[in-house]
């Protein structure tokens, strides 16, 4: 009986020793203006939709960048590309979102 139930521990501690361990989102508070310009601009030359793409010389920061340290740790960076708006999301990584900021638009995620 006690061989089993020592099996039976054993087990259960491996299985929980084994748990992937939750990621805790990185933090770049000091990223800035210089390096969300390069990271935006990489982005769209590289992009495959043809509303953005071969538009980098258009890229303009607004400002009103903010650190959304709290829940993701990235920073949301509205710009323009020409008479377009968007807001791009930069993880601290350098993975990238771009979201519509358009008056016309229903903010499709790209």
């Amino acid at each position: 009986m006690k061989a089993r139930l020592m099996a039976g521990n054993c087990i259960a501690l491996l299985a929980i020793g084994c748990a992937p361990a939750e990621r805790a989102p990185q933090r770049c508070p000091e990223m800035d203006r210089t390096t969300w310009q390069q990271r935006i601009v990489e982005y769209v030359e590289s992009s495959t939709l043809r509303d953005i793409k071969g538009r980098s010389s258009e890229v303009r920061l607004e400002g009103g960048e903010y650190y959304a340290d709290q829940r993701v740790g990235a920073w949301n960076v509205p710009f323009r590309l020409g008479a377009d708006r968007y807001v791009a999301v930069i993880d601290c990584d350098g993975t990238m979102q771009l979201y519509d900021a358009s008056p016309h638009a229903p903010s499709p995620v790209f």
